[in-house]
């Protein structure tokens, strides 16, 4: 028979392990959103071979912006979203990550980003996902 000594100790040694598991543990910085500083280039051409066209079928180019910042979890950017009236952008990182921001504009051409912020891409299971992850853009 187990005696009410060994029980405790038994269970004592329990929680020592359990506190210790990865899923009782906190989370880690990388799972916090935290603000972005992002610095932000104009590029005046799309293309390099000819920097005086605009139009490229129906579409005119404004402008874009070369995009830099020190943060780890920046870059690798290869989905962007933008707001219907323009304002606000969403990107997706290869590394797993949402980058939100407001557009600044210097009159129709894009200037820079600001209020930029950073998170980690979450599953429907509501875990870091690198994979499949669903991310939404409010106005």
């Amino acid at each position: 028979m187990i005696s009410r000594r060994q029980l405790l100790a038994g269970g004592s040694a329990f929680l020592v392990h359990a506190a210790a598991a990865p899923g009782l543990q906190a989370k880690p910085a990388s799972d916090v959103v935290e603000p972005l500083e992002i610095s932000a280039r104009p590029l005046e051409h799309f293309s390099k071979l000819n920097p005086t066209q605009r139009r490229f079928g129906r579409l005119e180019y404004r402008g874009g912006l070369l995009l830099a910042s020190e943060h780890k979890s920046f870059g690798g950017l290869s989905d962007l979203v933008m707001s219907r009236d323009g304002r606000r952008a969403l990107m997706i990182s290869d590394e797993g990550h949402w980058i939100s921001a407001e557009i600044v504009y210097d009159g129709m051409r894009p200037a820079g980003l600001r209020s930029a912020r950073i998170g980690p891409l979450r599953s429907s299971k509501d875990r870091n996902s690198s994979a499949s992850a669903t991310a939404t853009l409010k106005p």
